[in-house]
């Protein structure tokens, strides 16, 4: 009897951090497209203020796992499209789907002139 009680409190001694360390997380998972649709490979999702992040994947879909639960901040980035930040709450243990859209971002460049000399003119 002793035997059983023993292993019963070294059960509950490593199972204990795990299921403290899991309460108060939830995740974030979508996708990522433009405005026509088209999805976007390999676009930043992070929680604002943390290093919690994913990329998406070649389908424009990601998840980021492991987020506190309570309201954060999104931010989605891709080169040559504007960044999007939302707010979203996220629940302990849940799961909540977020899906985003780009605009693409104009960017102004200044004249270019291109010269050139020929030795010996």
């Amino acid at each position: 009897m002793k035997n059983i009680y023993r292993n019963f409190l070294v059960m509950v001694a490593f199972l204990l951090p795990l299921v403290a360390y899991a309460q108060g997380k939830g995740n974030l998972w979508g996708t990522v497209k433009d405005e026509t649709g088209e999805v976007l490979p390999g676009a930043a999702v992070m929680v604002k203020g943390t290093t919690l992040g994913s990329a998406t994947d070649l389908n424009g879909s990601y998840i980021v796992q492991g987020i506190p639960a309570g309201t954060v901040d999104i931010v989605v980035n891709y080169l040559g499209y504007e960044p999007v930040t939302r707010e979203f709450t996220i629940t302990n243990g849940g799961t909540t789907t977020a899906d985003f859209v780009l605009s693409q971002s104009a960017i102004a460049l200044g004249d270019i002139v291109i010269s050139a000399a020929v030795d010996g003119q």
